[in-house]
């Protein structure tokens, strides 16, 4: 079709695709032209003095102890010529722009970043730099257990190998040195955690100190840490609260089987902590004092309603929570159905919360409430949100042996 067969505007559209389509042309020119310069001087730079035919079919003769003024003269000339080199690239940076580097950057592994960062001070400045946006190093399952009495492992799990370290756990109050700091470090440099465990051992100050600067120094990402048997006898429950909510930011938090600790260290303030508000699943379960008694979770009906639906956070990928024994009050049930069917905004709200050894539940008849059913086992309620047109389905089951319930909160859409 020629052009006088079209109107005004298509020509004006037909001429405006054909620029573009130069300046396409033109970029690609100019890019490829920038690939063959940098290929060129990168090999220039390898061998600047390449062998002659006739060198390089020369057998190598042995070693003469006399010195030969032609070498030394070589030698000099090889020198100021490395000289006037690196005066050149210092004055003029020759290569693809930094946002094509970046880019290309981008594709490559954290194994082939760590070999690029040693190619030149550039790209390795780019690395270092831009280092949240590229590749991190994935890890599997990193461990920290006690496999004998006073000896700490480090273990470190990719899909292709296993890094292993054992310290002597240090009991007398001092840090560890300053070396095994920077191997383990250097073990989980810019990685991905799946799976953080902390198994069987007692959690010290200094122990908590230590692994703050690795995770700092390595700057790590957790994806789940998993807390299992360890002691808190000789941690603060600030200290405590602020390792695991803080310094480890993780989407998923399990803790199990914690022993010496006391309801402190499960109070209020955990539920405030930026990580555990966040997270997606959070599951504390079976906590012992000193004496091998049952923690009580310091943690009421407000704090806990706060917490469930999201009063204090902007995480939108909420999933579960499960605690063990909290001092939840026999209306919390109760002022869970209310204050659901009054929130405007759930967006932030868990959608599965369990709640098991607390007290019998109390459920008054109420307009925000409504009774669906009462067996021996189980009663359910529910509450409707007009606001989000969902509902919260709660379940308080119950055995005849055992004076305390478990609680099942679900909010589902209408």
């Amino acid at each position: 079709m020629s052009t006088t067969a079209l109107d005004e505007s298509d020509r004006e559209e037909l001429c405006r695709l054909r620029h573009e389509v130069l300046q396409l042309q033109s970029s690609n020119d100019t890019l490829i032209s920038s690939i063959h310069h940098l290929s060129g001087e990168l090999l220039k730079r390898r061998n600047p003095f390449p062998l002659t035919p006739s060198s390089s079919s020369m057998i190598p003769m042995k070693r003469s102890k006399q010195i030969d003024p032609l070498n030394i003269f070589r030698f000099s000339q090889k020198s100021a010529l490395g000289s006037q080199k690196k005066e050149a690239s210092e004055k003029e940076d020759i290569g693809l722009p930094n946002e094509i580097m970046l880019h290309l950057f981008k594709y490559l592994s954290r194994s082939d970043l760590d070999r690029s960062a040693l190619v030149c001070r550039r790209w390795k400045k780019i690395i270092d730099v831009h280092r949240c946006s590229l590749a991190r190093r994935r890890i599997r399952l990193f461990k920290i257990i006690e496999t004998t009495p006073n000896v700490i492992m480090f273990s470190a799990a990719t899909s292709t190998q296993n890094i292993k370290y054992h310290f002597d756990l240090n009991l007398n109050g001092e840090n560890q040195s300053p070396d095994v700091i920077h191997r383990v470090a250097k073990m989980l440099k810019y990685s991905k955690v799946r799976r953080l465990v902390m198994c069987g051992f007692r959690l010290t100050e200094v122990m908590v100190h230590d692994l703050v600067t690795i995770f700092k120094k390595a700057d790590i990402l957790f994806h789940r840490l998993e807390m299992i048997g360890v002691s808190l006898r000789n941690l603060s429950a600030d200290t405590f609260q602020k390792f695991i909510g803080e310094h480890i930011i993780a989407d998923q938090y399990f803790l199990d089987g914690i022993c010496d600790s006391d309801s402190d260290h499960f109070g209020s303030r955990l539920f405030e902590r930026t990580g555990i508000k966040k997270a997606e699943d959070v599951t504390i379960y079976d906590v012992s004092s000193i004496n091998d008694e049952e923690v009580i979770l310091d943690v009421g009906d407000d704090v806990l309603l706060d917490f469930i639906f999201g009063k204090y956070t902007d995480a939108v990928d909420r999933a579960t929570v499960y605690l063990d024994n909290p001092a939840i009050s026999s209306a919390f049930v109760y002022n869970a159905l209310v204050r659901f069917a009054q929130e405007s905004d759930l967006k932030h709200a868990i959608i599965h919360s369990e709640i098991s050894h607390c007290r019998d539940q109390i459920v008054h008849n109420n307009r925000s409430t409504r009774f669906e059913y009462n067996v021996e086992v189980q009663a359910e309620y529910s509450s409707a949100n007009k606001y989000t047109n969902s509902v919260l389905e709660a379940k308080v089951s119950k055995t005849a042996d055992d004076e305390f319930v478990h609680v099942t909160l679900t909010i589902a859409a209408l």
